[in-house]
């Protein structure tokens, strides 16, 4: 089984080394496409830099032959992961934010359910079993944003807005997805309830959780929060 982990990043020049070399010691086999959003800060030139050490020395960094890196200009996060869909060639597909706020150690965690109970969908939950988190204004907004997408999609999910979404490959390119900035999220919810409907698995595992503050680059806004409601009626009530 192969696992494609697709990289949307935009202005990360802080985590993004990091986070590349915490993927790629994680013993799975795997794909990494990482696709930068048109970013304004140094991550360019970091991955840049990577992608050269590799084509000088590929002995010296053999696991950097399975990263593929798009640069593209600056649309959102949800037209970065819509690009990556398109072209992954794994059977399983996971969303990673580069801002190391989710640990990629959890992967086994999340390939399990496909494994062992021929699961089509998995979230990997924030706040299932996490006794840890923080409980800022996000977290609240975060709970009533799942509530109000779980009265839609039929679900019990915990955490809509996880960035640890990850499908089948045949499940996730039959979605039509519409989203380019964070509303990705909620619509990605709403295509999963209707996909359940249609007799597909859907599971939520635990995972490990350091959230992030604005002074340390975090992104999301309140008016996001906003969006996200609408795009919950929107995308559910879709055909």
């Amino acid at each position: 089984m192969l696992l494609t982990i697709i990289i949307p990043v935009y202005n990360e020049e802080k985590t993004i080394e990091e986070l590349i070399n915490t993927v790629f010691k994680v013993a799975l086999n795997k794909e990494v496409i990482l696709i930068n959003d048109g970013s304004s800060d140094q991550t360019k030139d970091i991955i840049d830099n990577i992608e050269q050490e590799y084509k000088s020395n590929p002995n010296l960094y053999p696991y950097l032959e399975n990263l593929r890196i798009i640069n593209k200009i600056n649309k959102g996060k949800g037209s970065a992961i819509k690009v990556g869909y398109q072209i992954a060639n794994g059977d399983i597909i996971i969303i990673q934010d580069a801002d190391l706020e989710l640990d990629p150690n959890d992967y086994s965690i999340l390939v399990a359910p496909f494994k062992t109970m021929d699961a089509d969908i998995v979230f990997g939950s924030r706040f299932l079993n996490n006794k840890k988190i923080n409980k800022t204004i996000f977290y609240y907004g975060n709970i009533i944003i799942t509530k109000f997408s779980n009265l839609f999609t039929g679900i019990k999910m915990t955490d809509v807005e996880t960035c640890y979404k990850v499908f089948k490959k045949e499940v996730v390119q039959s979605f039509n997805i519409k989203s380019d900035g964070f509303s990705i999220d909620p619509e990605l919810a709403a295509y999963t309830g209707k996909a359940v409907r249609n007799g597909k698995l859907f599971y939520e595992v635990p995972v490990s959780y350091s959230p992030r503050n604005y002074l340390m680059g975090k992104k999301i806004k309140y008016l996001d929060g906003v969006r996200a409601i609408f795009s919950i009626i929107r995308y559910n009530l879709l055909p």
